[in-house]
């Protein structure tokens, strides 16, 4: 999924937080100063991303959550913006054969872009699957392992919460 960077003086603001305001009026408001605009974004605390996978017509059995998700349903970051699945070649198939896009990863796995907020990546855990909330999450030490492989800043970072967070539980 092609990520929308903000330009510099935009004001960022949740959806639900607009109460029934439309986008042209927010953007109208926002022209007063001219290099302003509005951008909208979904966030997903633990009970309305246990709501969203809940919604997903897969069989528990063929997808997991990683990523940001899987740190707001363990309990290390609050909200996440997006929701990241790992799947069976199964589902990928499945989704491919449906007509969803689908993008080759580096390792020769599929991506798949489900929808607005939800992408999948075919075979991609480490570690093994936990339950929390009726739905299949990547455990925590699964999850580290998967964002040192990603080696980014933000996922070093991620690591750091994660062992702090286990520290004082």
């Amino acid at each position: 999924m092609q990520k929308i960077i903000p330009p510099r003086n935009c004001v960022l603001m949740k959806k639900e937080s607009i109460n029934n305001t439309s986008i042209r009026d927010f953007n109208s408001i926002a022209r007063g100063n001219q290099d302003v605009e509005v951008y909208l974004f979904n966030m997903f605390d633990k009970y309305s991303l246990l709501q969203r996978l809940q919604e997903l017509p897969f069989s528990k059995k063929e997808y997991w959550v990683i990523a940001g998700s899987a740190m707001v349903l363990h309990g290390f970051r609050p909200q996440t913006h997006d929701i990241d699945l790992g799947c069976s070649t199964l589902l990928a198939d499945k989704l491919e054969q449906q007509g969803y896009v689908v993008s080759c990863c580096e390792d020769g796995t599929r991506k798949i872009l489900y929808s607005e907020d939800v992408e999948i990546f075919e075979n991609w855990v480490e570690g093994t699957v936990e339950i929390i909330g009726g739905v299949p999450v990547v455990c925590a030490d699964g999850l580290i392992q998967m964002k040192k492989k990603l080696g980014r800043k933000k996922d070093l970072a991620d690591i750091a919460l994660i062992k702090k967070m286990k520290s004082i539980t």
